[in-house]
């Protein structure tokens, strides 16, 4: 009995249904079967779940609601009601938004004021953040030995990389992506030509997310930052007039950095126990 292919699979095309034939012929309805389910998605895709690109194009300003409700199969009521806007929380200063956040020491002025209320730059899904320490020692190694001693030389905290997907879905977001990459922009510059605190290097920020013992106030400055505008995407028009892509990703490198008396005033014993959290200290 021939293998009825479209309802197994319902996005067949006839390339598929092909080369789903010949399986048949050659290995058996068996061996169909599971290229059945591996074109359904290893079996976690439904089979009422749409695969075609052109099913989630169609709603084009819903484009990434759309992409991530595709596995849903069709039928049911979710896949059929919009999905709503992604939107960004308010920072109320109260101290409880464990979100990670760069802070802006330039205020809320022109193309950065979209920063003002999240109170900084905060990625609009959870980032991928690498942090590590270093302690730095420098063998000595007597002759006729044949184990060296480690003579301890210093400490030092290493780069925080964050690394953040920026998907687009509104003119309101495409300002938010313009006001970030503007924000890193200014902030990897210096105090230089007809400005106010002339001479001065590029500011210091602070990094905060996920409570008080994992980044409380970090003072860092951006040492890199990178982002990219892929060609297979969608362009959004902000409210400024700008295009930004519907999906981007944006990678921030930040280096701690302490003033002589900031390092005048650690203790590793208050360190230890907790006293310096609020100090920004790693």
């Amino acid at each position: 009995m021939a293998i009825d292919y479209r309802s197994e699979y319902p996005q067949v095309t006839e390339e598929a249904r092909r080369r789903l034939q010949l399986i048949e012929q050659t290995q058996g309805p068996a061996q169909v079967k599971a290229e059945i389910d591996r074109l359904n998605g290893s079996g976690n895709r439904r089979p009422a779940a749409t695969t075609n690109l052109s099913d989630l194009t169609i709603d084009s300003p819903n484009l990434m609601s759309n992409w991530r409700k595709r596995n849903i199969p069709r039928t049911t009521p979710e896949a059929r009601q919009p999905a709503p806007p992604v939107q960004f929380g308010t920072d109320n200063g109260g101290g409880t938004d464990w979100r990670v956040k760069i802070s802006n020491p330039f205020g809320a002025v022109g193309p950065l004021a979209p920063l003002g209320k999240t109170g900084g730059l905060m990625f609009p899904i959870q980032p991928q953040i690498t942090m590590n320490g270093q302690a730095n020692y420098d063998d000595v190694a007597p002759i006729h030995n044949n184990y060296p001693f480690p003579a301890y030389q210093n400490s030092q905290p290493g780069s925080i990389t964050i690394v953040g997907e920026f998907p687009v879905e509104s003119p309101e977001d495409a300002d938010y992506w313009v006001a970030a990459t503007h924000f890193l922009r200014s902030a990897t510059k210096m105090y230089y030509g007809n400005t106010s605190n002339k001479g001065a290097p590029p500011p210091i920020v602070k990094l905060n997310g996920y409570g008080n013992y994992v980044m409380k106030n970090i003072p860092c400055v951006v040492e890199q930052f990178t982002t990219d505008l892929p060609n297979q995407v969608d362009y959004i028009r902000s409210t400024g007039g700008n295009y930004v892509p519907a999906d981007s990703t944006i990678n921030v490198v930040l280096k701690p950095i302490y003033s002589r008396n900031k390092v005048e005033q650690f203790s590793l014993d208050s360190f230890v126990s907790g006293g310096l959290i609020s100090q920004g200290y790693i």
